[in-house]
């Protein structure tokens, strides 16, 4: 098992702790029908996994970047390129074993979410973690 260096982590019940399901017009029986459970948070988590799902593919299939909606400070998420030395460090560290250096030109792709100031200069970059399947 590998250990990440996760500077903060949460669970998707953590993030809609304030959300107000009663604002939503929908009754347990539309839930029920839908999802197959009455509970509305079940079909919020749901309809939100599946989004970040596709967002994540497309940006990962299409090299499309993401914009997210923080309002006046600009944040994205896209693939960043990491090449040359960048790419040996890591490669000696275990990253992207399975590519072939030769047939990548020495070079790996990550996905990024990257925060910018007031200014749109890039104020800080960090790594996002997937599973086998989307790296």
């Amino acid at each position: 098992m590998k250990n990440y260096s996760l500077g903060c982590a949460f669970n998707i019940t953590e993030l809609f702790e304030n959300f107000n399901k009663k604002k939503l017009k929908m009754t347990s029986e539309l839930c029920t029908k839908i999802n197959n459970d009455p509970h509305k948070d079940k079909l919020i988590h749901k309809i939100f996994r599946e989004s970040v799902k596709l967002i994540l593919n497309d940006i990962i299939d299409n090299n499309v970047t993401f914009e997210l909606p923080t309002g006046a400070r600009k944040s994205d998420i896209h693939m960043r390129r990491i090449s040359d030395e960048d790419f040996g460090k890591a490669r000696r560290n275990g990253k992207w074993q399975d590519v072939d250096f030769l047939e990548s030109n020495f070079s790996g792709y990550e996905l990024s979410l990257n925060m910018y100031n007031r200014e749109g200069k890039p104020t800080r970059s960090k790594t996002i973690y997937v599973d086998k399947k989307l790296k």
